[in-house]
């Protein structure tokens, strides 16, 4: 008996190594749960959409608890999380290496520990709302720009670690702790930390090898140990006043090192610290000789740091930039800070380039460049305000703009650098519309447009979709073609024609207007002593309305004729009668014309 189970059981073995891998993978599922009110659902495409509201589960890959899409990996290239998604779990979307694009919803306010860990994406906007980031959330991925949410008070572990093609960073003022290898073997060339940092982790920027300049703040008391490891492309660095201690192995093997300011505050250089700097040649050491030789640990494997010349306190000739010595950091007693550059925005007033930007702390003025190349520019003008109109141009030209803020400072001009280039093509203004009726159909009438020499109509019926109609020289247009009964939506461009090429207008606003009928011309006479209503025939209508007064104030409904004239055959002797005419649409009542002008008279018998 047990031979004959054994046997079946190695025939079934058998069957299963025979099938193809699509006999499983068919019936691996493309969507299920992935939290306890979010779906996730794989497209043919390569999108893989989480949707739902609340938290995303958690996942743990060292213990094999994965995200449910794992056997798609390679298949998924795209991730769209929908809004009312708040937080990214961990391990979430970790070595989806084929995934390059990724959105993230202003709801989410969480990013777990390598959500994204290995992922192929380049460049990715995380919310202001997100307020963690978890440890090695983008480690080892391909990107190239990201933001660092404002809000965000801690730069976990590890967290852009071997993300080697970053190359700036900007670290929001909302940061107070950047935990251990946070940066480290990542392709950051320079790197500002701000004020609000208090604590920076072990090997923060260990083996970022392009990083060539740092700028510390006197907010940290501690470099940590290994903090610069390896950073081979590091030459100069100046340690702020207030720094206690440098770690063990903080500048280890900083090749290219040449020189370091360190300042008195410093009581303590770890082992190694210094060790295989071998350019290292000065440093300047804010403090005494004697401070200096009071410095713990400073001989202990430091060779390099033995080996280099160093400059005491008013040792040195000063070299300021900026309002501080390159060298010691230093204060230049006769620095006058310059302004900051505005940030320029550039957009149109009237068809005229309008420049503006947000006022500039320190700034009495503003100084306004020109170019029409964008390369050679000359002083234009000067404002105190935050915009400026540039009224004397040229429709069909493109002008391009800078801008200086300027201190006034013992009377001197004192200027900042030079805002970014903006330039904008110079078109005519977009005409000013209004729309009424003319017989029923919709006419547009504006003012002529300086510089226009015709104006194209655009026409929608939905309001959402629009396409051009006609054109005109003139400052009117009648849409005689409309058909009745139809709502129709304009907008007109003022065109002018330079150097051969049409140099068109922004739209103007939207128009509307419902077509109907055209409103009957009444005359009336009398017949044999009655009242009598002739008008020529309106197009469209299958008939007309007689509306009946006897004060000429309050009209009714009287009668109805299919004929262009009626006889008020019923009117009593001697009595005033007043009467309003309406062209009507058997097919669209919405299409009926308005009333006509009243007319009256008395009947004579």
């Amino acid at each position: 008996m047990r031979k004959k189970i054994l046997s079946i059981f190695l025939v079934l073995c058998m069957v299963v190594t025979l099938l193809p891998v699509g006999a499983f993978a068919d019936s691996t599922p493309t969507s299920g749960k992935c939290g306890e009110n979010l779906t996730w659902k794989l497209d043919g495409d390569g999108t893989l959409t989480i949707s739902g509201t609340g938290a995303m589960e958690d996942y743990d890959y060292l213990n094999d608890y994965y995200a449910p899409w794992m056997d798609f990996l390679a298949s998924i290239e795209k991730v769209v999380i929908s809004k009312g998604v708040t937080s990214i779990g961990n391990d979430a979307f970790q070595s989806c290496y084929n995934l390059r694009n990724v959105t993230i919803p202003d709801s989410v306010t969480s990013i777990g520990g390598s959500a994204f860990r290995g992922c192929d994406i380049t460049s990715l906007k995380i919310p202001d709302g997100v307020k963690y980031i978890g440890p090695c959330a983008f480690s080892d991925c391909e990107l190239e720009t990201i933001n660092i949410p404002n809000g965000l008070a801690v730069l976990d572990g590890c967290v852009f670690s071997g993300c080697w093609r970053l190359k700036q960073i900007t670290i929001p003022n909302s940061v107070t702790k950047i935990e251990g290898g946070a940066f480290q073997r990542s392709g950051l060339e320079s790197i500002v930390i701000p004020k609000s940092v208090t604590s920076i982790g072990g090997g923060v920027f260990q083996e970022c090898n392009y990083l060539s300049s740092v700028t510390l703040p006197s907010s940290i008391k501690t470099i940590s140990d290994s903090a610069f490891l390896a950073c081979e492309s590091l030459t100069n660095i100046v340690i702020p006043d207030g720094i206690v201690k440098i770690g063990d192995s903080a500048f280890y093997h900083c090749k290219a090192l040449n020189s370091i300011t360190i300042p008195a505050s410093v009581k303590s250089i770890g082992d190694l610290a210094f060790n295989g700097c071998d350019a290292l040649k000065d440093v300047y050491y804010l403090g005494t000789n004697e401070q200096w030789q009071e410095i713990e640990n400073i001989g202990h494997i430091n060779y390099a740091l033995q080996n280099s010349t160093i400059h005491f306190r008013n040792a040195h000739t000063h070299s300021y930039k900026n309002g501080k010595c390159t060298i010691c950091g230093a204060a230049d007693p006769n620095y006058k800070p310059a302004p900051k550059a505005p940030e320029l925005k550039i957009t149109t007033s009237a068809g005229k380039p309008q420049i503006y930007w947000s006022a500039v702390n320190g700034a009495t003025k503003y100084w306004v460049y020109r170019s029409t190349d964008g390369k050679k520019f000359s002083y234009y003008d000067s404002t105190k305000k935050t915009s400026y109109t540039n009224k004397s141009t040229s429709v069909g030209t493109t002008y391009y703009y800078k801008v200086k803020a300027v201190a006034v400072v013992d009377g001197k001009n004192h200027t900042s650098d030079f805002s970014i280039t903006k330039g904008i093509l110079c078109k005519p203004a977009a005409p000013t519309v209004s729309i009424n009726r003319s017989n029923g159909k919709p006419k547009l009438s504006w003012k002529a447009v300086s510089g226009a020499t015709k104006y194209w109509i655009y026409r929608s019926t939905d309001g959402k979709k629009f396409k051009y109609w006609d054109s005109t020289t003139r400052t009117s247009y009648t849409n005689s073609g409309a058909a009745s009964g139809t709502k129709y939506y304009y907008r007109v461009k003022a065109v002018a024609v330079v150097n051969g090429k049409n140099v068109a207008s922004a739209n103007s606003s939207t128009k509307s207007l419902l077509t109907s009928l055209a409103k009957p011309s009444v005359s009336i006479t009398t017949s044999n002593g009655k009242p009598k209503v002739t008008w020529k025939a309106v197009t469209g209508a299958d008939k007309y309305y007689i509306y009946r007064s006897t004060d000429g104030k309050t009209f009714s409904y009287w009668d109805s004729t299919t004929k262009t004239t009626y006889i008020n055959s019923g009117a009593k002797k001697n009595t005033k009668y007043y009467y309003k005419v309406k062209a009507v649409c058997a097919s669209n009542s919405n299409a009926n014309s308005a009333q006509s002008s009243a007319v009256s008279i008395k009947a004579t018998k």
